[in-house]
């Protein structure tokens, strides 16, 4: 999952990952606002969106190289977009993180830390 806080002028957008080696971003749409928005998108959201007429390879979270988040209108106006705080969790590297973190005993893998 993709977690963040964003804050913007009302509008559209999309939120989007990268695979390395692969020519297909993968987004999910969110809704912005004027006030910081607490901003989660699960990877099971996330569409390729890739070249006409390339099937697209599978979503994988384990090679991600690229985050973006672009406007999703037509608009061309310039656009001021602030982060505070971007995130992920969840799946392969995750996983792998909590295996490594549990063979060495730390309170992340166990969730004791303070």
């Amino acid at each position: 999952m993709i977690s963040s806080v964003l804050r913007k002028p009302a509008g559209r957008f999309q939120a989007g990952l990268r695979r390395a080696g692969a020519n297909t971003n993968f987004s999910a749409p969110i809704e912005l606002g004027p006030e910081w928005t607490d901003v989660d998108v699960p990877f099971t959201a996330l569409r390729p969106l890739g070249p006409p007429g390339t099937d697209a390879p599978e979503w994988s979270a384990a090679d991600v190289t690229w985050v973006g988040i672009s406007t999703a209108g037509t608009d061309d106006a310039p656009v001021r977009l602030e982060i505070d705080r971007l995130s992920f969790y969840g799946g392969p590297a995750a996983e792998r993180a909590k295996a490594s973190a549990a063979a060495s005993g730390s309170a992340a893998a166990t969730g004791d830390a303070a």
